[in-house]
């Protein structure tokens, strides 16, 4: 059974006075503790001191050592609410109350994982708080940062905490209620409401997502320091990093007086500030929805994204903690079809990372598109399928697997294609095809019984071809549990039955 381990991260160093009996800031009244693995709870207290640990009725003892650390392990327990956790000396007790066992999951990314039930579509807002009125098991731990990176010139005091690594707020676990779901992630809430549908065990959802955050900016220092040194010591002209994030952190810190002063989106500060803080708290797993402010540069996500999954599972405590991320909406930025492609294709290179697909949600205008609820949704489907153990959950629409050329049609094999249907009723929409030119052109596309037929009379030799590609569009495809099949391009092969090489010169 695997052992995490709650570590205790302080940035200033230990100080004891009176007492001195400390924990970790994550540990606070209502908070969630992970299900069905054993726990080993670190604090700290005057040297050589007796530490008692009751819950559940299990009971620990330890005494600390010279520096004034203690750890205690306590055996796994099964889902329950209504706890009390005590942590004694002889002198002082720390009783936490209203404490839960069931599945905590860290949610994070930047602004549409952090997008606030409050400004989601009325209806969506109206069926989230509805939930949150029946004061399910659910429990909020919101790391707010103290100020987004908007376009301002940013004074001492903030660039003061900065540098101390003090960017988000302090915290305290919260029941959810109609007054705390309004402030909390939407997509993490309905994710939340889905799986207490089905499961009906406490869920802790922690939230540190940041609105425009970069991925380098989540990866640690260590990682950065072996994948791309340069990174971290030329940030200011570093291609890798989007002009945007160049300018809006240049802004920030005009004042600044020191080389060294730091910001949240340069590399490996959100990592520091916001995720070694929780490194060793028990987590079922991860739920991430961030790429806007990378998809200048598919290539480099396409490296850095495993590296950051590799290093959290890594820091947490797990090496195959699940990774449920969000694929790109449909918006009109450059470049996102080729950026969503590159998405759909990292569950196949990371083991335990699960993909929800996003775009037909989207909108054209609206980076934070209002509809969030069908997105918390899917990634749940994943939960609840992949993590879970639910066998009976549809969990994924179709998947492309290989296009197969006869004639001048293209046959697209799609796994399942059972159930392939539209969205609205018309015909499949958005399809594609190229010729030996590289020149794409619309086409026409049928469903069959192994997936959709697509033919254009403009493409003879039909090479490639792709769906959903703009970066806004309205494709229409869906299967089972009507989710959608995602953005794609592929080179075609040739049919074994027809003899035919698509790309063969007369």
């Amino acid at each position: 059974m695997l052992t995490l381990i709650i570590l205790l991260t302080l940035a200033a160093p230990l100080h004891v006075d009176g007492d001195g009996l400390r924990m970790p800031a994550i540990y606070t009244d209502h908070m969630v503790l992970q299900r069905d693995r054993s726990l080993t709870i670190r604090g700290e207290a005057r040297a050589g001191e007796a530490i008692t640990v009751r819950i559940r009725g299990q009971e620990r003892t330890a005494h600390t050592d010279a520096q004034g650390h203690w750890a205690v392990t306590l055996d796994a327990m099964p889902a329950d609410t209504g706890l009390t956790l005590r942590i004694a000396t002889p002198t002082r007790t720390i009783s936490y109350t209203d404490v839960a066992v069931g599945d905590v999951w860290l949610c994070s990314g930047q602004s549409n994982m952090a997008f606030p039930v409050s400004g989601i579509d009325p209806a969506e807002r109206s069926c989230l708080r509805a939930f949150a009125q029946t004061r399910p098991a659910v429990r909020f731990y919101l790391m707010q940062p103290s100020r987004i990176p908007f376009a301002e010139v940013w004074g001492p005091a903030m660039l003061d905490s900065l540098n101390r690594l003090q960017y988000f707020l302090p915290a305290r676990w919260q029941p959810c209620d109609e007054r705390s779901v309004s402030s909390f992630s939407a997509i993490a809430t309905a994710f939340a409401r889905r799986l207490q549908a089905s499961t009906d065990v406490p869920i802790g959802l922690i939230l540190n997502a940041v609105d425009g955050a970069p991925l380098e900016a989540w990866i640690d220092p260590e990682t950065l320091a072996k994948a791309s040194p340069d990174m971290l010591r030329k940030q200011p002209t570093n291609a890798l990093i989007h002009p945007w994030t160049r300018t809006r952190i240049a802004l920030n810190l005009r004042r600044a007086t020191s080389p060294d002063q730091r910001h949240p989106y340069q590399p490996a500060y959100l990592f520091d500030a916001g995720l070694r803080p929780l490194c060793g708290y028990p987590m079922r797993g991860v739920l991430w929805y961030q790429g806007e402010s990378n998809a200048h540069d598919t290539a480099a996500y396409a490296h850095f994204f495993p590296l950051l999954v590799s290093g959290w599972r890594r820091h947490l405590g797990d090496p195959r903690m699940p990774f449920l991320f969000v694929q790109l909406s449909a918006t009109e930025k450059p470049n996102w079809g080729p950026f969503r492609d590159m998405q759909r294709r990292l569950p196949g290179r990371i083991p335990a990372c699960y993909m929800a697909i996003s775009a037909d949600r989207g909108d054209s205008l609206n980076i934070h598109y209002p509809h969030k609820l069908d997105v918390g949704e899917r990634l749940a489907r994943l939960a609840l399928r992949y993590v879970l153990g639910y066998a009976d959950v549809i969990a994924e629409g179709p998947s492309i697997e290989r296009a197969t050329l006869r004639g001048r049609t293209v046959t697209l094999h799609l796994r399942p294609a059972e159930g392939l249907h539209t969205s609205d009723g018309l015909p499949p929409r958005t399809f594609e095809l190229a010729g030996t030119d590289g020149r794409f052109h619309p086409a026409q596309a049928t469903i069959i019984r192994q997936g959709v037929c697509v033919y254009t009379p403009l493409v003879a030799r039909p090479c490639h071809v792709r769906y959903a590609w703009p970066s806004f569009n309205r494709a229409n495809l869906i299967g089972r549990a009507d989710l959608p099949l995602s953005t794609f391009q592929l080179p075609v092969l040739p049919d074994p039955l027809a003899g035919i090489i698509p790309w063969a010169k007369d």
